[in-house]
């Protein structure tokens, strides 16, 4: 079918936001793929074959769950066509869940975010490959970060926080950023340098270890935290006490048995004078606790 230019690309554009229609328009002429990758793959997901409601998954985006798809489409993304990953412009990846080794995984994703030079939304899900060398030599300059490590904080291994430390110091126009990684309060861990610089960060979520960590670094006026709480004494750490008062969404991850009575809502909000949005769970996953405010 040989079609003018100027009607190709005002169909486009008038279907750039239906991903059924910019597919069916690929299926009956070629001439409309050019125009119709750069909207096919703006927003491309990669995850397992369980519901991804279950994790935060940008409405609008093209979703590959099968995992015999997945080594074909970075193999694609990576050797075949590099050229559609300048199109991406979200990007989510969820778990290890391939049938390669992680060296060629890690390789594989490398080389395809090292593509994405145009991307500025960046979610790893319980990675448990290094951060520092699927990240090494991009780029792209994020605006937003969702990062949940798989292996604990203090993994001799891993360094998950050095990595992570890295890499956002490198991302100086990043404005909401989420990061959990395992671990408990008695997990040795080291903050991140005060002069660590955040200064466009306007969303912070995470698990209240992790935002112990980064928070000295971030100067910010909307954050999303997510403290532990249960039927025992509530408490907030000192070193968090002096920045409540700018804090304007707040999530509480709560025991299943909590008492209501014992332990009233009230004087845990009380330092909270900007709070506009307030969000309560009972959920055990603290990945979903949060993604659900974002």
């Amino acid at each position: 079918m040989d079609l003018p230019q100027e009607l190709i690309s005002s169909i486009i554009s008038h279907a750039c936001r239906d991903r059924s229609t910019l597919y069916n328009l690929c299926l009956v002429s070629r001439a409309f793929l050019p125009e119709a990758r750069r909207y096919l793959y703006r927003r491309l997901v990669i995850t397992a074959k369980f519901d991804p409601q279950s994790y935060w998954i940008p409405y609008g985006c093209f979703v590959v769950r099968d995992n015999n798809h997945i080594n074909p489409l970075l193999l694609t993304l990576t050797h075949l066509n590099p050229l559609m990953c300048r199109y991406i412009n979200t990007f989510v990846y969820v778990a290890d869940f391939s049938n390669i080794s992680k060296q060629e995984l890690s390789a594989m994703l490398n080389s395809s975010l090292r593509a994405m030079v145009n991307l500025k939304d960046l979610s790893l899900f319980h990675l448990a490959l290094s951060l520092s060398e699927i990240v090494n030599g991009c780029t792209f300059s994020l605006d937003t970060i969702r990062y949940v490590a798989l292996f604990k904080l203090n993994d001799p291994d891993m360094h998950a926080s050095e990595q992570f430390h890295e890499f956002i110091s490198q991302q100086p126009t990043l404005k909401r950023m989420m990061c959990i990684i395992p671990g408990s309060e008695k997990d040795s861990w080291t903050p991140w340098p005060a002069e660590t610089s955040l200064r466009q960060l306007q969303y912070l979520a995470g698990d209240i270890r992790t935002i112990k960590l980064i928070l000295p670094a971030s100067s910010t006026a909307n954050m999303l935290l997510s403290i532990p709480w249960g039927p025992m004494k509530i408490t907030i750490p000192s070193g968090l006490r002096s920045r409540l008062g700018a804090i304007r969404s707040l999530c509480l991850q709560l025991n299943p048995f909590w008492d209501s009575d014992h332990d009233p809502l009230q004087p845990l909000l009380h330092p909270f004078q900007q709070l506009r949005i307030l969000h309560i769970s009972v959920s055990s996953e603290v990945v979903s606790v949060i993604c659900t405010r974002w």
